[in-house]
């Protein structure tokens, strides 16, 4: 081999060398100004639900897209098909939502957005599927904090958005201590925020929980990133943090026609009636006094959603927490109700 081969290899070898150690440098660089910058923001306080690199990485890492491929629902199963099936009959607020949105809806042949928090596994229970979804063509976006229940969501090939986290229940995103409950004769599954929601627990019995960690949104932060800024529906029942959810909405940014809210209602105003007080503890309410004007409503509920342009368009009669159904009073399905 000849000298200059060799000095020609010595150099080569050489210039590679420094590249992969400058690469390496900067690299490194990068990361640890990737971490101070991000360090130095945190530092500052909470993220603002409109932060532009937020809205980037909802976009790019929690909300996926709506399926193109067929439904695959398990009330299409025969082995399943009771399960999936029998709660249209039997399921008092199910039964209840559905019928409030087919009055409100059913003459109107328009496009429309909805979202659905709390969607479980987006087939049992879901208030989007059947009807706004598969009757209307609605699109929308699902939101379902539960790991496993939004794993089985996926599966069902909804045609919306679908976003596996919790909506915050503050004005910024963080993230939680999520608590599943096995619980009751039925070994029936709940989750919920840890103390969110625990005192709306009404089972035989808990026989074991477990804990995880989940990303809370706010509510706003995931429809900005998708470009949404009008929804006719929000579907909120989301296990004791729809207060936090609602009192950090800004709700002069977007507008939302309707929501049908699961809520607690303030027990002190039952305090002073022992029989309603008594019925309450155990989840039943007298059905021919819960739209009374003795306190049967809650009028700091109905008044703080008034104080935004609502009005209370129907309260469900026949379960515990109850829903309420409001509708934005300058909205067009309003003027076309009313």
């Amino acid at each position: 081999m000849s000298t200059t081969l060799l000095r020609r290899i010595v150099i080569t070898a050489t210039v590679i060398s420094c590249l992969l150690w400058w690469s390496f440098y900067l690299d490194g660089s990068r990361d640890e100004r990737t971490i101070y910058l991000h360090t130095k923001e945190r530092m500052k306080g909470p993220l603002s639900f409109d932060d532009p690199g937020l809205l980037q990485v909802v976009k790019d890492r929690y909300i996926e897209p709506p399926s193109g491929r067929p439904y695959n629902l398990s009330a299409n199963k025969p082995k399943m098909f009771y399960r999936f099936s029998s709660f249209k009959t039997s399921i008092h607020s199910w039964m209840y939502i559905d019928k409030e949105l087919r009055k409100m809806f059913d003459q109107w042949n328009g496009e429309g957005f909805f979202v659905e928090a709390g969607a479980l596994d987006g087939e049992y229970l879901s208030n989007t599927l059947f009807y706004l979804e598969m009757e209307k063509n609605w699109k929308g976006l699902l939101v379902e904090a539960d790991r496993d229940s939004f794993s089985l969501l996926k599966g069902k090939n909804r045609k919306a958005w679908a976003c596996h986290c919790c909506l915050s229940p503050q004005a910024y995103p963080y993230e939680a201590v999520f608590q599943r409950f096995t619980a009751g004769v039925e070994q029936k599954t709940v989750g919920m925020l840890k103390d969110q929601g625990l005192k709306l627990l009404n089972f035989d019995h808990i026989s074991h929980s477990v804990y995880d960690s989940v990303q809370c949104l706010p509510l706003a932060t995931l429809l900005i990133a998708l470009n949404v800024t009008h929804v006719d529906v929000v579907s909120l029942d989301v296990e004791g943090a729809e207060k936090g959810v609602l009192q950090h909405f800004p709700w002069g940014r977007i507008l939302v026609d309707v929501w049908v809210v699961e809520h607690e209602d303030d027990t002190e105003k039952w305090s002073s009636n022992e029989e309603s007080a008594k019925q309450l503890s155990i989840g039943k309410i007298p059905r021919d006094r819960l739209l009374g004007s003795d306190g049967y409503v809650d009028k700091d509920f109905t008044d703080f959603f008034a104080t935004r342009g609502y009005v209370l368009y129907s309260i469900s009669n026949d379960h515990y927490p109850r829903n309420y159904v409001f509708i934005r009073e300058e909205s067009d399905h309003y003027k076309r109700l009313f």
